[in-house]
């Protein structure tokens, strides 16, 4: 038997949808894992399939969260939220019904990334970041690494991305790139 060869549309449909860009001057609170998306909107975390990608999913909404709902990381299992001057760890294995595992005080953390079972909390003050290095490959037991310190020339939050021990930063005019394998000392 002969499978048909699937013609292609000539002239595709433009996107229907536009938005205009503006600067986000926070870190974008949203992670991914899998098929599964979580952001937080409106203090609240959501998290949704997007396999269907033409028409994502809704499975799941926590409960308020709190009034300073600044960033997510997605690591396997775990979602990390920070709320509030807490991180809250949350076992997403179920993500139809994530459940809220720990709560870790912390102070001052503008925002979150993570990377390869490392969480990084970052604050911003006086024209620098303290990039806080942290080990969760138990969740329930993270280990602080070490704190470098890097410059940080504008006062609010400018889009930065962590990656295999790297710490990327958009500025205006050019980018930055710190190594950071090393937790008390970014080069």
């Amino acid at each position: 038997t002969l499978t048909p060869t699937p013609t292609p549309t000539p002239n595709p449909e433009p996107f229907d949808k536009s938005t205009i860009a503006t600067q986000i001057s926070y870190n974008p609170p949203f992670g991914i894992h899998d098929s599964i998306a979580y952001r937080i909107e409106d203090g609240q975390m959501i998290a949704f399939n997007h396999a269907p990608f033409e028409t994502p999913e809704t499975l799941w909404q926590s409960d308020y969260l709190g009034e300073q709902v600044s960033g997510i990381a997605v690591s396997a299992n775990q979602a990390f939220v920070l709320a509030d001057n807490e991180l809250l760890v949350w076992n997403v294995r179920t993500p139809e019904q994530p459940n809220l595992i720990t709560k870790i005080p912390v102070e001052g953390q503008l925002f979150l990334d993570g990377d390869n079972k490392r969480l990084y909390l970052v604050s911003i003050m006086n024209e620098q970041a303290d990039v806080e290095t942290i080990d969760i490959s138990d969740p329930l037991n993270p280990i602080e690494l070490g704190k470098a310190t890097l410059p940080w020339t504008i006062p609010s939050y400018y889009p930065s991305k962590i990656a295999h021990n790297q710490i990327v930063l958009v500025q205006n005019a050019y980018i930055e790139i710190f190594d950071i394998s090393d937790p008390n000392n970014a080069v």
